[in-house]
């Protein structure tokens, strides 16, 4: 008799087990940038402009020993000018949000995520339909401040409704995620650094792990912005939503 149950104890806890290990893993995602290699990536924009430097600095971080630099030349004939750094899937639950310290020596960085609806395709690629989710911009100059989208429940459901007319057909949010956060470092004319450090996010699945930034070929380099990257979804032309 006992011996029965000690094996069906055994068989649970070995089911129990499995499942869990086939199930995907939950958690917040914290980057504190302190490695070596730069984790955000160009990814873009309707500026001309070269990267002159990205890299990873031991210079004032807002925690830890290091954070990220770039130093970006913009003839400022533009309005977006993006970075990015890829999150995997990060489900749109009430709790989520997305939080970025960030320093500048001009203020107008603006942080975003990209939000993917993977149960709707977009009509001619029948690919995920994808929008922007918007957040504060930088506003302190010199000073490390933290950028937070608080509300983006909220703006998934508006995002939602605006593509609904656009495309004149339904739009299922359920099942959507965050698969980008986006920093748009256009600030104008001129040379402009830009920190960023002690990237969080709630409700990780399966996060992506950040990969060193692949150089930007092409006209980015010669000083024309680069195609933004669009891994999942060509998209809708991603507009910024109204705030």
């Amino acid at each position: 008799m006992r011996r029965s149950s000690n094996l069906a104890l055994a068989a649970t806890l070995s089911s129990t087990l499995v499942a869990a290990l086939a199930a995907p893993t939950c958690a917040d995602l914290r980057d504190d940038f302190e490695g070596p290699q730069p984790a955000w990536r160009d990814v873009g924009g309707d500026v001309r402009y070269r990267v002159e430097q990205r890299l990873r600095v031991a210079q004032t971080p807002h925690s830890g020993q290091n954070c990220e630099f770039w130093q970006i030349h913009s003839d400022g004939d533009g309005s977006n000018l993006f970075l990015g750094y890829d999150l995997g899937q990060a489900p749109v639950i009430d709790e989520t949000t997305v939080a970025l310290w960030v320093r500048g020596d001009r203020a107008g960085q603006r942080v975003l995520a990209r939000v993917v609806f993977p149960r709707t395709l977009e009509p001619r690629m029948h690919r995920p339909v994808t929008a922007l989710i918007v957040g504060p911009s930088y506003s302190q100059p010199g000073q490390w401040q933290r950028l937070s989208i608080d509300d983006v429940r909220r703006q998934v459901e508006q995002q939602a409704r605006m593509l609904r007319i656009q495309l004149r057909s339904p739009v299922d949010t359920h099942q959507a995620y965050l698969d980008r956060v986006l920093l748009n470092a256009a600030v104008g004319r001129g040379t402009s650094g830009l920190w960023i450090d002690d990237l969080e996010v709630t409700g990780i699945v399966n996060p992506a792990q950040p990969q060193p930034a692949a150089e930007v070929a092409g006209s980015a380099a010669s000083g024309v912005a680069a195609t933004p990257l669009h891994p999942v979804s060509r998209t809708i032309s991603d507009p910024l939503p109204a705030e």
